[in-house]
């Protein structure tokens, strides 16, 4: 499956690569995706399957930073690439490292398949579960992204989908709930303890933080700061260079003490205060001030990489599950960075629409610049326009109006991140020195010492 997963990531990065249009490149990036999240999925599922719970922290730790590495210098690899190369080198770039993962796990990786025949597999498949779940969380997303953006929130397009959406959702509850397949999509049982479902909540509130803040960061270096791509990647440096430690450091910390709800607190407390230091920030605020609010805010997400994975995986109901609720994990993550990115969106979106046109902005970009179109403005075309503009009260006006909208999608994740954090206050304790249970047979013996030093 590992194999099948990465040669679907190397088809759709090879095909967005050579893309000639819009269709071509979609086309490319939905291959690529449904590669890079099974990859996810099945290196957390690995990793479980091999690694007893109580030594997973440090495995994790490197897993999650390797994790984190790729998604904070992602912005500055992809802003040099496209401002200094051709933005096919976006791909392109992923190809060595594809080869190398290939080879790794070629030669390394030693597992022994249960023998279960094909038709057993796909008779156990719920296909009703995926075919509900995956329908309604399309239709939930779809209008979110272009709700009060492409549409209004009263419009037919954005309340058609989104209800539909809610609708699937619900069914697929009640499926999963009365019917129980024989391996369902999603298991309900991961959500019938308090904490799982705080931890659940947690993984997705930190991918939703996680990118926006990224994301959207860059636009306040851009049009705000009036830097660079390149340079605007940089100043991201405070966040790649404290979340990788933190990470690592909370992965072998709960190794050692067995202990992780304090960690899930102390980074949930850390990523709200440096949330809520960042709503402070303006048009003229010191250099000192936002590396302080980045470095703070990449201590408590980074701690909450490894954290929030080790508490979702103690509360699993039993061993047999633990791969499931990693599983689980892995699309709380993903589900929290997509609607990052798109509640994100439509906050910034609205806010600069709605400043422009109660300061009365919106004429003076007018004679200025062709980013107006039928009174809609685009925030993201104009990044690039503000310092052509020869009128320095109207750039100051624009500057000022990007970073109070920015300021609102910091808020919103500043309360996310604040109501998220009381959440896990009633997570539970789960020791971590559990028995190993294998899910499948190793291909060869263990050594005597193995179970013995693995328990300890």
């Amino acid at each position: 499956m590992m194999l099948i997963a990465i040669a679907s990531f190397t088809a759709g990065t090879v095909t967005a690569s050579r893309a000639s249009n819009a269709t071509t490149l979609l086309v490319g990036r939905s291959i690529q995706g449904l590669g890079a999240g099974r990859i996810t999925n099945l290196s957390e599922v690995i990793l479980t399957d091999l690694v007893p719970l109580r030594l997973r922290g440090r495995y994790l730790a490197g897993l999650n930073s390797v994790w984190a590495i790729g998604s904070t210098s992602g912005p500055v690899v992809g802003a040099a690439f496209a401002q200094e190369v051709n933005w096919r080198w976006l791909f392109y770039i992923n190809l060595p490292l594809i080869a190398l993962g290939l080879i790794l796990m070629i030669f390394f990786t030693r597992l022994q398949p249960l023998p279960v025949f094909l038709q057993h597999k796909l008779g156990d498949t719920d296909f009703g579960g995926i075919l509900l779940f995956t329908g309604g969380i399309t239709a939930v997303l779809i209008p979110v992204t272009w709700g009060g953006v492409m549409y209004a929130w009263s419009s037919w397009h954005t309340l058609t989908p989104l209800l539909i959406g809610i609708a699937a959702l619900a069914c697929f509850v009640a499926y999963e709930g009365l019917y129980v397949p024989a391996s369902p999509v999603i298991s309900l049982a991961l959500f019938r303890t308090r904490s799982l479902l705080a931890g659940y909540i947690g993984t997705m509130t930190h991918g939703l933080i996680l990118s926006c803040g990224l994301y959207y960061l860059p636009f306040y270096f851009q049009a705000v700061k009036g830097y660079t791509p390149i340079i605007s990647g940089v100043a991201l440096f405070p966040v790649t260079f404290t979340v990788v430690p933190g990470a690592m450091a909370t992965g072998i910390l709960i190794s050692r003490m067995g202990r992780y709800r304090a960690l899930v607190w102390a980074g949930w407390l850390a990523t709200t205060l440096g949330l809520g230091l960042t709503c402070l920030v303006r048009v003229d605020t010191t250099n000192a001030l936002w590396i302080l609010c980045l470095i703070i805010i990449g201590l408590g997400l980074g701690m909450l990489f490894s954290a929030l994975n080790l508490a979702v995986l103690a509360a699993a109901p039993s061993p047999t599950q633990t791969a499931a609720a990693a599983t689980m994990f892995t699309f709380f993550r993903a589900l929290g960075q997509t609607l990052g990115v798109a509640l994100g969106g439509t906050i910034f979106a609205n806010r600069v629409r709605a400043h422009t046109l109660a300061n009365s902005v919106l004429e003076a970009i007018r004679t200025h610049t062709t980013t107006v179109t039928n009174n809609h403005l685009d925030p993201v075309a104009l990044v690039s326009l503000i310092d052509p503009i020869p009128d320095p009260e109207t750039e100051q006006q624009i500057r000022t109006v990007f970073v109070d909208s920015l300021r609102v999608v910091w808020a919103f994740c500043c309360a996310m991140s604040g109501v998220t954090g009381l959440l896990s206050l009633g997570m539970r304790h789960y020791e971590l020195a559990q028995p190993v249970s294998f899910p499948r047979p190793f291909p060869h013996p263990l050594p005597s010492w193995s179970y013995s030093a693995w328990t300890e």
